[in-house]
């Protein structure tokens, strides 16, 4: 169960715990208190180093064991405002909800986890050798919890069939 009302997004310039690793993302407090470590590009580092410096000139300085993202007023923003804000923004982003009335924030989740697979597969790497990346990247306990973004698609079930077919024979287009 998620707590909405948490705040979100611990600091990741936490070199206590993460080091000094340049362009690595230090999640903790999960859902399943599982800390993990996330690549991230030197663009996003440059993003959260400026919004660093931003939020500490409106509400100081911050403990790295604080919340990492505020509103303004310096009061720790949470998830659910954040799914609130969202809920305002949607449509100006031209989100299609696909099997729900709308799209929700948690869609990009499934919708990475799928084009990553898809992009493997299309590139011939081998899915089943490069899963647990995935998987911890998602913060899954078991790479078995990823398994499942396997056939969450029409275009991945497609995939899988066409890669099926080209090892071991078949058409397609047969009844």
């Amino acid at each position: 169960m998620v707590n909405r009302t948490a705040p979100i997004g611990t600091n990741p310039f936490d070199n206590k715990r993460c080091g000094s690793l340049s362009g690595v993302l230090c999640i903790r407090n999960t859902k399943f208190s599982k800390g993990r470590f996330v690549p991230i590009t030197e663009s996003v580092v440059q993003k959260l180093t400026d919004y660093k410096s931003w939020i500490e000139s409106k509400i100081g300085l911050r403990s790295l064991d604080d919340a990492f993202f505020y509103n303004t007023g310096g009061t720790p923003i949470s998830l659910r405002s954040v799914e609130d804000a969202f809920k305002l923004i949607r449509r100006c982003i031209n989100a299609e909800p696909v099997g729900y009335k709308n799209v929700r924030l948690y869609d990009f989740r499934h919708t990475m986890a799928c084009n990553t697979i898809q992009r493997w597969t299309e590139q011939g790497i081998d899915v089943n050798a490069n899963l647990h990346v995935l998987s911890t990247y998602l913060g899954h306990v078991k790479p078995a919890d990823t398994y499942w973004y396997l056939s969450a698609t029409p275009g991945m079930l497609e995939l899988g069939c066409s890669k099926y077919e080209e090892m071991f024979g078949g058409d397609q287009d047969e009844s």
